[in-house]
């Protein structure tokens, strides 16, 4: 599992499902007057090279996203940072909302832990939940309700992103061009998808299977998937692969699930601003149900 970079790359989980769904319906979203974007061909090139070509094509999008969005909030922007315990640098690319969000969280962990360590019966750390959850003194409910609160704004981004995307030709084209190198990167490599991939299912005239209120498609890449729930009950269904384990957080409680195929979980209506982990591995598909 990587926390840290699961939550951090947001622009990956932004718009890698919606590239996969717009190469699988090229035919469909594009006009017949405009020809589809070039193909990554891959040859005996450099992993650096495809590399190269993943950043630039991901700049368009932002680029250009940032360009017709309805709110500077939703902008993105990309920089590069090491680790901790690595001396690499990686390249994040998250939203204003995103880095406003991760500011509030900080800022209420360290008063949590403040509050923590004053004597008395607000200093309990992890008391045992009346129901069955574990009251987070040290995570504590307001980075909880923050840390929802930004994958929900996380989501809102990534729908109007698909939005905008089925309208302009440009943005819809730099998606492609993404989806195209990441694919080819994935055929080079040969170590499995790297990027986890998602997308909300639209209902159709019958509605979500099973009367679901919502549908999710997954893939899992090298990092689990983290996910701001609509609804106090959900399944998990059609999984290709291997699920781990799943872990729910909410604004005070805190805790893990053990999966089991087809079972059903609801979380007590006590427990507000619900996010799920999925550990999975690399490659496993599933459909989230929430109902």
């Amino acid at each position: 599992m990587k926390p840290q970079r699961a939550a951090a790359v947001v622009a990956t989980v932004l718009f890698a499902g919606l590239t996969l769904r717009a190469a699988s319906a090229a035919d469909a979203t594009a006009p017949a007057d405009r020809e589809r974007p070039d193909e990554f061909i891959v040859t005996a090139k450099a992993l650096s090279d495809l590399r190269l070509k993943i950043t630039l094509a991901e700049n368009e999008v932002y680029a250009r996203f940032n360009e017709i969005n309805a709110d500077d909030s939703h902008d993105i922007h990309c920089f590069e940072r090491q680790p901790t315990g690595s001396h690499i640098p990686k390249r994040f690319c998250v939203s204003n909302a995103w880095r406003e969000a991760d500011a509030n969280i900080a800022k209420a962990y360290v008063q949590g832990l403040q509050s923590a360590s004053t004597p008395g019966p607000a200093g309990g750390v992890g008391a045992l939940g009346d129901s069955g959850g574990v009251a987070g003194a040290g995570y504590g409910s307001i980075p909880g309700k923050f840390r929802a609160n930004q994958l929900r704004m996380e989501q809102t981004i990534m729908k109007e992103m698909g939005q905008l995307a089925n309208k302009d030709p440009a943005l819809h084209d730099a998606m492609m061009r993404v989806g195209q190198a990441r694919l080819a990167l994935e055929a080079v490599t040969g170590s499995g998808p790297e990027y986890t991939l998602y997308r909300d299912v639209e209902a159709g005239e019958d509605g979500l299977p099973f009367g679901a209120k919502r549908l999710v498609e997954v893939r899992v890449g090298d990092a689990s998937w983290n996910h701001a729930l609509a609804s106090h009950t959900f399944t998990i269904g059609s999984v290709m692969g291997r699920i781990k384990g799943l872990r729910v957080r909410c604004d005070r409680y805190d805790k893990n699930l053990d999966y089991q195929d087809e079972a059903e979980w609801t979380i007590p209506s006590a427990w507000n601003d619900c996010s799920l982990l999925v550990r999975a591995k690399q490659g496993t598909t599933f459909a989230l149900y929430e109902f």
